[in-house]
C-alpha cells in the first residue's frame, strides 16, 4: 500500500467540514501548508499520510468542492484502495455514483463476516 496521496487518487471524503456521510471523490489538487488548517501553502502533486494525518494537506477535488486532510477518512480510503485494487488511479469510474459509499458499507460487512 502507498504511504501518499497523489493527484488523480480517488478518496472517501466528508463534505460540511467532515459531518457529512463520506463520499467517493478524485483529487485534482493538493496544497501542504505549514500549520494545520492553514489557508495558504505550496501546490504539490503528493502528499504523504503523515502530513494528512496532521492536517497539513488541503485537496481540491473534482466534484467542485475542496477540503482539509481531516476531511478524508482514510479508514474507509484504504478499506476502498483494498477493495478495487491498485494502481488507485485505474479505479472504476463509476464510484462516482452517489450511492457508493453504501456499497463500500456492504463489501465492508461482507468482509467482516
Amino acid at each position: 500500500m502507498t504511504d501518499t496521496i497523489k493527484v488523480g487518487d480517488r478518496v472517501m471524503w466528508r463534505g460540511s467540514f467532515g459531518s457529512n456521510y463520506p463520499r467517493p471523490a478524485t483529487v485534482c489538487g493538493i496544497t501542504v501548508t505549514d500549520w494545520p488548517r492553514e489557508k495558504y501553502g505550496q501546490d504539490r502533486d503528493e502528499a504523504s499520510l503523515e502530513l494528512v494525518a496532521a492536517n497539513r494537506v488541503i485537496f481540491s477535488l473534482t466534484n467542485g468542492h475542496w477540503c482539509y486532510s481531516e476531511q478524508i477518512d482514510m479508514v474507509r480510503t484504504k478499506k476502498l484502495w483494498e477493495i478495487l485494487g491498485k494502481p488507485k488511479e485505474e479505479l472504476p469510474l463509476y464510484i462516482g455514483d452517489p450511492y457508493f459509499g453504501e456499497v463500500i458499507e456492504e463489501l465492508l460487512k461482507k468482509e467482516d463476516e
